[in-house]
């Protein structure tokens, strides 16, 4: 068994159901299912844990039936469950966390360290709008949160079948829309016929101020040059707005504290102050240890697949 970790940067791409489908897919295509090797298994089987923002949502489970449709396999059966993904994270950690990670280019060579691990680079092109590109042909499918099985057949390949467990009784829900029904709509290799690329989410604000201002200069002079954040200092008018941004929020959060305390019987209408703990001595800088990896890089995304 062999893990697979598609890696992204933080402002390349996020971490939701269109971007976990894209790399899916890519995998898929990189193993000659997708390709001109037009590889066939009879079961391929796919281990999510039952996180709905990223595995258990419309585009990774109609990534289903695009599987079956393109002839990689007869039955796709998609679980969620602990997963062997979870146990061999620590494979990617352990060089990592010997040495300090600076840039992204550190982190990969680190996550990329063992025998077991294949660490596939994800870039801006590689995430698509697969939640578009499904809804052309299929319908959003209803109901999926008890449930924890989900397949597709090749004999039935426009119906999801679903069920709380395994051996429990299985439902059937029409995906495909009434003019593909019995269709191959599923062919992204035609022209026009395929996911359209995500725009990239950037990198937020507050995070370059923070790169810059917090882990720039624990960054040696030569890979400053490596990451546009450590680089490049933000502009006076990013400070001010995300100055500005963090009183608002704090206005809100103070206002929605004020209703809520408003609504509680009995409750006093505003807090009462309380008294400040003396603080601890700082202990000089000379008797503190050498922490590993307390340098930050920009921040990675990352999705691993057992293969």
């Amino acid at each position: 068994m062999k893990l697979h970790a598609h890696v992204c940067c933080e402002d390349e791409g996020k971490k939701g159901g269109n971007n976990v489908a894209s790399c899916v897919r890519r995998q898929l295509f990189h193993d000659g299912f997708l390709s001109g090797d037009r590889k066939h298994v009879k079961e391929m089987n796919f281990v999510f844990d039952n996180c709905g923002g990223q595995n258990k949502n419309r585009m990774v489970l109609r990534l289903l039936l695009h599987a079956v449709q393109r002839g990689a396999c007869d039955v796709a059966v998609k679980g969620q469950t602990k997963n062997d993904c979870d146990r061999m994270f620590n494979l990617m950690k352990q060089e990592h966390g010997k040495k300090n990670s600076h840039v992204p280019d550190d982190a990969e060579e680190r996550l990329a360290a063992h025998k077991d691990t294949t660490m596939m680079r994800a870039r801006v092109t590689h995430f698509q709008d697969w939640d578009t590109f499904e809804n052309k042909c299929m319908t959003a499918p209803k109901g999926v949160k008890p449930m924890h099985v989900f397949s597709v057949h090749a004999d039935d390949p426009d119906n999801l079948q679903m069920s709380e467990h395994w051996g429990a009784e299985v439902t059937k829900q029409l995906l495909a829309k009434p003019e593909f029904c019995g269709k191959p709509w599923a062919d992204d290799t035609v022209e026009g016929n395929c996911p359209a690329p995500i725009n990239p989410p950037g990198m937020r604000d507050i995070k370059h101020m923070e790169l810059c201002d917090k882990w720039q200069h624990m960054t040696p002079m030569e890979k400053r040059k490596e990451h546009k954040c450590f680089d490049v200092p933000p502009p006076e008018g990013m400070r001010k707005k995300v100055k500005e941004n963090k009183k608002e929020a704090k206005t809100t959060r103070d206002a929605r504290s004020a209703s809520d305390r408003a609504m509680l019987p009995g409750a006093h209408p505003t807090p009462k102050a309380r008294p400040k703990k003396a603080k601890a001595k700082a202990e000089p800088k000379s008797q503190k240890g050498n922490v590993q990896n307390n340098v930050k890089a920009a921040c990675c995304a990352v999705i691993c697949m057992c293969l």
